[in-house]
C-alpha cells in the first residue's frame, strides 16, 4: 500500500468521510470492472461495489496492514460476489 492509501485509510478508521470518499473515487472503476467479469451483469456489479465499499467504512477497524488495501477491498468485493452467484 502506497502512503497516501495507508494514511487515507486511518483517517477512515477515524470516521472521516472525504477520505472514504477519497477511496471510493480511487477504487470504483477498478471494483465495478472486476465485479462485472465475475458476475457478468453490469447493474449487479454496480450494486455489489457499493456494498463493498459500505463494508470497508463499518469494517475499516478491522484491516490491518499486513496486506495491501486493495487486498482487503478485493477480497471484500469476491466475497460478495461469491455470495451473489451462490443465491443464482
Amino acid at each position: 500500500m502506497n502512503m497516501d492509501e495507508q494514511a487515507l485509510v486511518l483517517q477512515i478508521q477515524a470516521g472521516d468521510e472525504e477520505a472514504f470518499a477519497k477511496i471510493v473515487h480511487i477504487y470504483t472503476d477498478k471494483i465495478v470492472n472486476y465485479l462485472y467479469q465475475v458476475t457478468g451483469d453490469y447493474q449487479k456489479a454496480v450494486d455489489l461495489s457499493q456494498e463493498t465499499f459500505l463494508l470497508v467504512v463499518f469494517k475499516a477497524d478491522k484491516y490491518r496492514p499486513i496486506a495491501p488495501f486493495s487486498s482487503w477491498v478485493y477480497a471484500i468485493a469476491s466475497n460478495l460476489a461469491r455470495t451473489e452467484l451462490k443465491k443464482r
